[in-house]
């Protein structure tokens, strides 16, 4: 009996100092302005000058977080058992400041502290946290048949003179519509740069085998323009994808770059039209 309840002491021991949890098959690349984690079916957006990086004062942190971030997590009640954390980033760039993404395990039942906020027809919850060294704000976003997600923003209340917040407002404000309106799961983005009236579908052959081998690959697509070359397009492609895919490209010269699981690179192709 004593050694059963030495162990039922150890194992709440455990769990209380094990520490934020992160969501794994997170995926961030530094020329895309969107998280994706194709496990959990969410997609994140987010700004080109976030930079993957794990350690430093800056970066987006996929596996750690940032030294004052457990303390703002705990004063935002975010750190409840099986909630779990997507990602905490600093821009590189000024103005300065964190933003933390949070899965829910349940749904919030007392909304009473939230302001009720709108964007294009969809709803969101946001409220301010009163800190002595931050100013703290908490979005909190109810998404369609999966856990609801929260942003925490924070900066302190020096930088705030340059209202950094304005930059988490924004990105809250279109997740908030992205999470609500997009039905059909997609690992997928295409340069907004793109012009549509200009566009006209391409079909891209898919090397079957180096994806039979690998399981999965991510794909990116450059457009060459001149001697540089941009992103223009970039897909995950899974075991069981058809062999053909088709992207709605601007006329040019593209390359596609197969990269597998581990970012390394694999494959190149040239497609014009």
């Amino acid at each position: 009996m004593k050694l059963r309840f030495l162990y039922i002491l150890f194992f709440i021991l455990f769990v209380s100092c094990s520490g934020p949890r992160f969501i794994k098959e997170g995926h961030f690349f530094s020329d895309i302005d969107r998280y994706f984690n194709p496990k959990e079916e969410i997609n994140v957006w987010l700004y080109y000058n976030f930079k993957h990086r794990e350690q430093g004062q800056s970066g987006l942190r996929l596996q750690s977080l940032y030294p004052t971030d457990e303390e703002l997590l705990n004063k935002a009640n975010l750190l409840k058992r099986g909630n779990r954390i997507l990602f905490s980033v600093v821009p590189e760039i000024h103005p300065f400041y964190n933003m933390i993404a949070v899965q829910h395990r349940r749904a919030l039942k007392n909304l009473k502290q939230f302001e009720k906020q709108e964007y294009q027809g969809v709803t969101y919850y946001q409220r301010d946290i009163a800190h002595e060294k931050f100013k703290i704000r908490e979005v909190y976003i109810e998404v369609p048949n999966k856990d609801p997600l929260s942003f925490l923003g924070y900066v302190s209340h020096a930088e705030d003179r340059k209202n950094p917040l304005a930059l988490f407002d924004y990105l809250a404000k279109i997740n908030g519509f992205a999470l609500n309106k997009e039905k059909d799961y997609k690992m997928a983005w295409r340069s907004q740069g793109i012009s549509d009236s200009r566009s006209t579908a391409i079909k891209a052959t898919i090397p079957l085998e180096l994806l039979k081998k690998e399981k999965q690959l991510f794909l990116k697509v450059f457009e060459k323009i001149n001697d540089d070359q941009v992103i223009a397009y970039f897909q995950l492609l899974q075991h069981g994808d058809p062999a053909e895919i088709s992207l709605k490209l601007e006329p040019g010269t593209y390359f596609l770059e197969y990269l597998d699981k581990n970012l390394a690179f694999q494959k190149r192709d040239t497609i014009s039209h």
